[in-house]
């Protein structure tokens, strides 16, 4: 344990100067999608900006006002293979929504918008690669 926690701004510093596959996105809306760990990736991102809407979803289905206000939906899953994020994902596809994924592996991987985080430790210690957020841009 004391190695994850003294681990900690490394993982900060490499999501700091991470690299997406995709360019800034600018938004006032943001749905994160992803279950424990990966989830609270978005409570955490939520709670340090108070100013803008960022939904967490931590399940199936994307709530009902995505249609209309059109958010950046945002799939975190470590395995890249978690069903829940997949299907919400899916769905986000379905609408048109502008998604991004962030991942060290699996299906949604291959989704355009990605930003691969490494590999290799407890999925619990890789908060801090998932909560990047530098290709994001909100405008509200």
């Amino acid at each position: 344990m004391r190695t994850m926690i003294a681990g900690l701004p490394g993982q900060f510093a490499w999501a700091l100067g991470a690299t997406p596959h995709v360019g800034v996105v600018e938004t006032s809306d943001v749905v994160v999608v992803g279950m424990g760990g990966s989830g609270i990736s978005g409570d955490v991102a939520r709670a340090v900006l108070p100013e803008t809407r960022i939904d967490v979803v931590k399940g199936y289905r994307l709530p009902g006002w995505v249609a209309a206000s059109r958010p950046v939906v945002v799939g975190v899953s470590y395995s890249g293979s978690t069903e829940e994020t997949r299907t919400a994902l899916a769905e986000a596809v379905d609408l048109g929504l502008t998604t991004l994924t962030i991942t060290s592996s699996g299906p949604i991987g291959d989704e355009a918008g990605h930003l691969t985080v490494p590999g290799g430790l407890q999925p619990r210690d890789r908060k801090s690669t998932r909560l990047n957020s530098s290709h994001v841009r909100t405008s509200r």
